[in-house]
């Protein structure tokens, strides 16, 4: 398979914002507790009617807290135990979520693997030694840009963060986003 060559200079004079057909974009994610929680936090700045949900749960909390209040009242610790749990799990929801997903990663068979990934006009590729996964561009729906990397979606839920810090040749992130562009709606 023939590659993109980013140290061998042009034979030709080409325009800087065109990808070579043959470039493959390269990058090593090692999936850690800490990379998960950043893809998610990620992928939490793009959802809509945040302001919206915001106040909903702080107004479930303020029932709540008000619950536990009377349960202290009245002598009923389950009721103010339970109340309380609920009304702090409304405040504090994406840090209870990070907490759960850095503990479930520390458990599973992925903790710690190096993944390497290859992007190119054909699509993407992951392999680690416990995963080999190729996905043509037609199973991803869309992607968004970053300043330091890109979230590519597979759908709703189902996401790939590739920060710069990954690429292999950190300067080949305009390259990523031209080939999202071309392939992927942003």
């Amino acid at each position: 398979m023939l590659t993109y060559n980013p140290y061998q200079p042009p034979s030709e004079a080409t325009d800087s914002n065109v990808l070579p057909a043959t470039a493959e974009i390269r990058a090593r994610i090692q999936i850690t507790p800490e990379f998960i929680v950043e893809s998610l936090r990620r992928h939490r700045l793009q959802r809509k009617h945040g302001f919206a949900w915001m106040c909903f749960r702080l107004f479930g909390a303020a029932v709540f807290f008000a619950c536990a209040v009377g349960g202290l009242l009245i002598s009923n610790f389950f009721v103010f135990a339970f109340c309380l749990a609920f009304g702090l799990a409304a405040v504090f929801p994406t840090k209870i979520d990070d907490l759960l997903a850095a503990y479930n990663m520390r458990k599973s068979p992925y903790n710690g693997e190096d993944l390497n990934i290859f992007i190119s006009d054909l699509g993407y590729h992951a392999v680690s030694e416990l995963q080999d996964v190729t996905l043509k561009w037609g199973s991803f729906t869309h992607w968004v840009r970053f300043d330091d990397g890109a979230l590519i979606y597979r759908g709703p839920k189902s996401f790939h963060w590739l920060p710069q810090s990954s690429l292999i040749v950190s300067s080949d992130l305009n390259a990523l986003f031209l080939l999202l562009e071309s392939k992927l709606d942003g």
